[in-house]
């Protein structure tokens, strides 16, 4: 509220003037931990294991682990925890490229790629999925592996 200039006051009961702040500068992530997405056609090695962050994430979980208990059957040598965590890592990267939440399609996607929805696959699937869903529960880096295989698959 203004003060009259009439007014009697003492000198700490005048409005003072404020500081005025100065407008911040651009700001860009720099930090080592800040997250960058990974540029297109950048080569993948272990320092690009960054993932990409998209909505309600955690969902992928319960529908693959839904998906596993109705629709795939596991072989010998395959543990529900790793086909779980591999299948929701797949289906999240596929979602979060988009902008988008995980959906069932997205984890029937995933269960496609590996042969998860046929009842025989092919000795040569049963192997190179046992060694890529190896793991995948426990290891940040195995799964991120995983996701990166499917995408150099896509290309």
């Amino acid at each position: 509220m203004t003060q009259p200039t009439f007014e009697p006051i003492t000198q700490a009961q005048r409005v003072r003037h404020s500081r005025k702040l100065h407008v911040p500068d651009h700001w860009t992530a720099h930090r080592p931990a800040d997250l960058q997405p990974n540029s297109v056609g950048r080569e993948v090695d272990e320092y690009t294991y960054s993932g990409r962050p998209g909505p309600d994430q955690g969902y992928a979980l319960k529908l693959a682990h839904d998906m596993l208990s109705s629709e795939i059957t596991l072989k010998d040598g395959e543990s529900e925890e790793d086909v779980v965590a591999g299948l929701a890592a797949i289906a999240t990267a596929r979602a979060a490229s988009i902008g988008r939440a995980p959906v069932g399609a997205d984890v029937s996607y995933a269960a496609k790629l590996f042969d998860y929805d046929k009842e025989t696959p092919s000795t040569k699937v049963l192997e190179k999925r046992k060694e890529a869903f190896s793991s995948a529960a426990h290891d940040y880096k195995a799964r991120r592996r995983l996701v990166a295989s499917v995408k150099s698959q896509q290309r």
